[in-house]
């Protein structure tokens, strides 16, 4: 697993102005990559989770390099049909939910994110909820039951992949693929290759 950057100790509450990068950029981590790249990441950070929001941004930062997205949308796809749905699971063999798939997949490159959605809607930078904008990797948060209430992640082509307890449609309680709009989405986040 690669080494994982620390976030700086800055106590600063208000978001950092958005360093000149356009989205793609940040290529292999130097060093200064890295820290532009969890610069750009971090503005979006705010509220109760800025100081975890901007530790999982280091942890992506340190590990940039091009074509990481479509490595996790590569594995995430391995487990259709195979990953059972389990409640609070987080397991790429005994079963995950929503989250905790998006959790251990991230996992497996270097970013060790914890569950929570509303922590995920301010992680790495907002992209626009279109095929065209969107890259594989991208995490994708739907509303449900009146807030944000799932997640999936983007594999490309206008399909998501997901654990999402779903019975019927070609789904058996199992890891699957859906239409990325199949239900209402909150936001689209990319946590990588900004």
């Amino acid at each position: 697993q690669p080494a994982q950057e620390q976030p700086s100790s800055s106590s600063s509450s208000s978001p950092s102005p958005a360093p000149s990068v356009s989205p793609g950029s940040i290529g292999a981590p130097s060093g200064d990559a890295a820290a532009l790249a969890q610069a750009y990441a971090n503005q979006y950070a705010d509220g109760r989770y800025r100081d975890r929001v901007a530790r999982y941004n280091a942890q992506a930062a340190a590990v940039q390099r091009p074509g990481i997205g479509s490595e996790i949308a590569s594995l995430g796809m391995n487990y259709v049909g195979r990953l059972h749905y389990v409640v609070a699971g987080e397991s790429l063999s005994s079963g995950a939910d929503c989250a905790g798939f998006v959790c251990a997949l991230y996992r497996c490159f270097g970013v060790d994110l914890e569950r929570n959605l509303e922590l995920f809607n301010m992680l790495g930078v907002p992209v626009t909820p279109d095929p065209s904008c969107m890259q594989p990797g991208d995490i994708v948060l739907y509303y449900a039951g009146g807030g944000i209430g799932h997640v999936a992640l983007y594999v490309g082509n206008g399909i998501i992949v997901n654990e999402s307890g779903c019975y019927g449609n070609g789904c058996v309680n199992d890891c699957c693929t859906r239409a990325f709009n199949y239900r209402s989405i909150a936001s689209v986040r990319r946590v990588f290759c900004y």
